[in-house]
């Protein structure tokens, strides 16, 4: 099922200033996500390949305050730590009960 959310940018090494900006990850927005059998995707608005992160390559999911230099008052921004290839990443977003979120993603990268 779909929800929407929003996507706050992807992290590159653990610096909050350092973006990664391969296959897309470099723009910002609002838009859906969806649980898939083998990842998370994420579907900007007006963008026609979503974001994927396979579970496989997940190592953590927490929840904060910032990301990317965004500052998060009213909600919890979901961080997903994950790898491609060398690169440590950390995407945020924005979703519906991120607590809940958090934990049904734990549960997938410990399987």
């Amino acid at each position: 099922m779909k929800k929407k959310g929003a996507y706050l940018g992807t992290e590159c090494h653990g610096k909050w200033w350092k973006r990664y900006t391969k296959k897309g990850y470099f723009i910002r927005g609002n838009g859906t996500y969806w649980n898939g059998k083998n990842g998370i995707y994420f579907q900007r608005c007006l963008t026609t390949i979503p974001i994927y992160i396979p579970y496989k390559d997940m190592q953590d999911v927490r929840l904060g305050q910032r990301h990317s230099g965004r500052y998060v008052i009213l909600k919890k921004v979901v961080k997903i730590y994950w790898k491609c290839g060398k690169d440590k990443l950390c995407s945020g977003f924005l979703m519906d009960n991120p607590v809940r979120t958090r934990n049904s993603l734990c549960r997938k990268i410990r399987k």
